[in-house]
């Protein structure tokens, strides 16, 4: 796997000094590794630290260097280090926003709370005002201006970010509710949702959304049990809450041929479940597919970013390791 390697000066800064001195590098660096590719591996003095810092913070992303590994370099508020990251070039044509939003600003784990989705692809990455400010006037443009008062009735919960290698243009605004037919608007065409979904075809993506490697483990093991001929590897990711676990696959799960959307959904939802994926992740792509089946063009969806928009908090997701099969 290519990377590119690049290297940083950086003044460390105090995150927390109590129970246990934390550190951090602000985020001007981190912003600035971002945007060329994913990160694989980071050094600091060249040590390798990968999995051991975490991404946390509001408003911004600090790169925050835990109590042990302050200790065992021996680390100081105010030293100077040498950042060293490894970043993966991905292959992107199209960035994919995801804005969520609900009628309730309490948050329940009920998986219905969820009102509205709406997605929007475009050439470049938006940030999060703009993400923000396109899911309006996509949803303004798919209900009709009347609808102003609707929109500034919902919470905004979320904005995510996934990279996709399919030229793509446009938004989705997904009704979850099913109050106003046809459920759901798009302006994007019937056969570039379609190039979307075969490319979502090639992979299937668990949210593992607590800090337990032993679920992580079990997956891959469950990975061997199930499907051992189709898959090629499995990259794991850490996230703010957990892991992301992207099952990459050799061929699809079922053949192509007049079935294949709904022999591959189901396959896909199938193996989900048995693997333990978020359970309202599985359901919110149920009632997508059951809208209309061209919504699987934006189902089995993990972020590389993510941000809730009431805390103000990031979730960042950092490579971990990589099973070949």
């Amino acid at each position: 796997m290519s990377y590119t390697a690049l290297t940083y000066t950086v003044k460390l800064r105090i995150y927390h000094r109590l129970p246990k001195l934390r550190l951090y590098v602000p985020e001007t660096i981190v912003l600035d590794y971002l945007k060329v590719g994913r990160p694989e591996k980071i050094f600091i003095n060249n040590v390798d630290v990968t999995g051991r810092v975490y991404y946390a913070g509001y408003r911004d992303y600090r790169l925050v260097i835990p109590n042990d590994v302050v200790q065992q370099l021996n680390l100081k508020p105010g030293d100077t280090i040498t950042l060293t990251v490894h970043v993966i070039r991905p292959e992107v044509v199209s960035y994919h926003h995801v804005v969520y939003a609900s009628y309730q600003k309490e948050k329940t784990p009920e998986k219905d709370v969820r009102k509205f989705e709406v997605h929007i692809f475009s050439e470049r990455e938006l940030s999060v005002e703009e993400a923000i400010e396109e899911a309006k006037s996509a949803f303004l443009d798919a209900l009709g201006s009347d609808y102003e008062i609707i929109w500034s009735l919902l919470y905004l919960r979320y904005v995510g970010w996934e990279r996709i290698p399919v030229e793509v243009k446009g938004y989705i605004v997904i009704d979850f509710k099913q109050h106003y037919a046809p459920y759901y608007w798009t302006d994007i065409s019937l056969e570039k949702r379609a190039e979307i979904i075969k490319w979502r075809f090639n992979f299937v993506n668990v949210d593992v959304d607590e800090k337990n490697i032993a679920r992580v483990r079990n997956i891959i093991s469950s990975t061997r049990l199930l499907i051992p001929d189709k898959v090629e590897k499995i990259q794991v990711y850490t996230t703010r809450h957990g892991f992301h676990v992207r099952i990459l696959l050799r061929e699809w799960l079922k053949p192509r041929g007049p079935k294949a959307l709904e022999e591959n959904v189901a396959e896909n939802l199938r193996l989900r479940e048995a693997f333990g994926d978020d359970a309202g992740r599985i359901g919110f792509d149920e009632t997508k597919y059951s809208i209309h089946e061209s919504l699987w063009c934006v189902c089995d969806v993990l972020f590389y970013k993510k941000y809730d928009v009431e805390t103000k908090e990031w979730s960042i997701e950092t490579f971990y390791r990589e099973y070949i099969f």
